[in-house]
């Protein structure tokens, strides 16, 4: 399943509209609209987190793919060490 389904059922079974979603993830409703019909992912990994806290899985369960969970985890890396 790809990640935009997984988003989408796993809203859906917590009866969230795409609004509600974004308001509990503090950004824009077209977000949620692209990772759920465009393919598009989330930037970081605190988001992912984000996510898996409010759906209840794991968050293995919703990273995209081995290679952008690893590149988004050492992009937030090395924000934080620059900070």
């Amino acid at each position: 399943m790809k990640f935009g389904e997984k988003v989408r059922d796993l809203r859906k079974k917590h009866s969230l509209t795409q609004d509600e979603l974004a308001q509990c993830l503090g950004i824009n409703k077209r977000t949620i609209i692209g990772w759920e019909r465009d393919g598009r992912y989330p930037r970081s990994i605190e988001m992912l987190e984000k996510m898996a806290d409010i759906f209840h899985v794991p968050l293995t369960y919703l990273q995209p793919d081995q290679s952008f969970f690893y590149r988004t985890c050492r992009r937030s890396l090395r924000k934080k060490r620059a900070k």
